[in-house]
């Protein structure tokens, strides 16, 4: 099954901060931040895949860490794993980095239940952190990530047994279980859990796409849209408004919280 996940801060110029609130209403503002032409989101969303009719069921949501309980909706009612095509400013691996203790040294423990079922927070799942969670959770079959710029610094090396660079985008994305006497000796001198194949409890194909290279043939079976306030100014929301022309909002939406302060009519 396939899904892309769009954020629409993949579109704000200059690129957004990082040190945001995910609660947060308040917007960037206009007055420091720009929002890409029209032509240039209806060109990304034909990349992937959505360019004709029929429309794509889809969701828009406010924040983007409902995207996890949508991936885990869609992939236990399909019984299958999720290929995701991950449009977005920011990897949503690991923000705050206090969710990699979580991660690595608790949860990776844990049996699948308790992965599916994971708790929310600062340090915990959310909306920087909501990728490596479905990840552990065995929602994820591969990622294919389509940044804003080519390796973002938010690619944390450690989660990946082949170092991200210009000349290398792909990669394997490996969780392990990491033990409190070995975590800050391997951040400290810079080794890559990844590469502790005896500590290694999952892996699974990681690639970075340059939007200008994207081509996806066949239109996915499912769309995520995420409007991020904290990371996008007023006008961005006009982009909620294109995607629409692509994206049928599919009953799932009735779940989820749909972008703030924007109407967005709900499937009868």
């Amino acid at each position: 099954m396939v899904i892309v996940s769009v954020d629409i801060d993949f579109f704000v110029n200059p690129f957004p901060k990082d040190s945001q609130d995910c609660e947060s209403d308040i917007r960037l503002p206009a007055s420091e931040y720009c929002v890409a032409p029209d032509a240039t989101v209806a060109d990304l969303l034909r990349r992937c895949g959505l360019e004709s009719p029929p429309k794509v069921s889809g969701v828009f949501i406010a924040n983007h860490e409902f995207a996890f309980d949508i991936i885990k909706t869609l992939s236990l009612r399909e019984q299958r794993k999720i290929e995701l095509i991950h449009v977005d400013a920011h990897a949503d691996i690991g923000f705050p980095e206090a969710s990699f203790r979580h991660i690595l040294m608790d949860l990776s423990y844990k049996n699948l239940t308790h992965r599916r079922n994971p708790e929310r927070g600062a340090d915990r799942l959310n909306c920087g952190s909501w990728l490596t969670y479905a990840i552990l959770a065995e929602f994820i079959e591969s990622i294919c990530f389509v940044p804003k710029y080519v390796v973002p610094q938010d690619l944390y090396s450690f989660y990946f047994s082949k170092e991200l660079t210009c000349d290398n985008l792909e990669s394997e994305f490996v969780i392990s279980k990491i033990d409190n006497s070995i975590f800050s000796t391997y951040l400290r001198h810079g080794i890559s859990f990844a590469n502790d194949t005896k500590r290694a409890l999952l892996k699974i194909p990681f690639k970075i796409v340059r939007s200008s290279e994207l081509a996806i043939s066949k239109k996915p079976d499912f769309v995520i849209v995420c409007q991020s306030p904290p990371w996008t100014p007023l006008a961005a929301d006009r982009i909620l408004d294109i995607c629409r022309q692509y994206i049928m909002v599919d009953p799932l939406q009735r779940n989820y919280q749909g972008p703030k302060n924007y109407d967005l009519p709900l499937p009868e």
